[in-house]
């Protein structure tokens, strides 16, 4: 946020499924995820900080998200993303899976605060 890193510790738990990607922070007070439908995505880039791997998700509101992987998944991880995106872009199917920021955001405001 505002073009600045905040290294999230807790880290956070990413469940990708073919229809969102759900961001869930790791902590004792867990409060809701962040739910972000595939079609919502419009580019991924892998990128590299020192010796550690991560991917650059740019979705339709503008928002980016830089997400660190592990490096012995993450040729892995960069798929199976590209490949929801892509389906989801792609797909005759289109479920109206809603976007709400305000969760990705508090995600955000918490990751300052720690």
């Amino acid at each position: 946020s505002n073009n600045q890193w905040h290294s999230t510790v807790p880290p956070l738990y990413a469940i990708l499924t073919d229809l969102r990607l759900i961001l869930q922070r790791q902590a004792l007070k867990t409060g809701d995820p962040a739910i972000i439908p595939t079609q919502h995505i419009i580019y991924l880039r892998p990128f590299t900080a020192g010796n550690r791997n991560g991917v650059l998700i740019t979705l339709k509101n503008d928002q980016r998200i830089a997400l660190f992987i592990p490096n012995i998944r993450k040729d892995e991880i960069m798929r199976n993303l590209r490949t929801v995106a892509i389906n989801a872009i792609r797909s005759e199917k289109r479920y109206d899976i809603q976007f709400d920021a305000t969760a990705l955001a508090k995600i955000i405001d918490h990751i300052k605060q720690i």
